[in-house]
């Protein structure tokens, strides 16, 4: 799943320097400068569900402080207006990342 995610937002043109870690622990750092903005995804559960509902899903798990935002929130919600401007369709990679997931788990057996 967050091979997807990074996939996507290495397509977005954002010129800030920023970064995320997911809740299994991986860092996702874009540009060398110093971070503007960290999120931090702590629950697989907020990870998917802002998947499915991005406006949705990130004001309700930063209020039950599942995801936490550091740093400049502007530059934060610049990226998501141009993720949101982009072609991300929420369920085509919701469906893609679940996809992925039984794979995974496929794999394993």
């Amino acid at each position: 799943m967050v091979q997807t995610i990074v996939n996507l937002i290495d397509r977005i043109p954002f010129d800030q320097a920023f970064k995320i870690t997911f809740p299994d622990g991986t860092l996702y750092r874009r540009g060398e400068a110093e971070p503007v903005f960290h999120v931090h995804i702590k629950t697989e559960r907020a990870l998917r569900e802002i998947m499915r509902h991005p406006s949705l899903g990130f004001g309700e798990f930063c209020m039950s402080e599942e995801i936490d935002i550091e740093g400049d929130i502007q530059q934060f919600y610049r990226l998501g207006f141009l993720l949101k401007s982009s072609d991300f369709k929420p369920g085509v990679y919701a469906r893609r990342i679940a996809q992925e997931h039984r794979g995974a788990l496929r794999s394993r057996e």
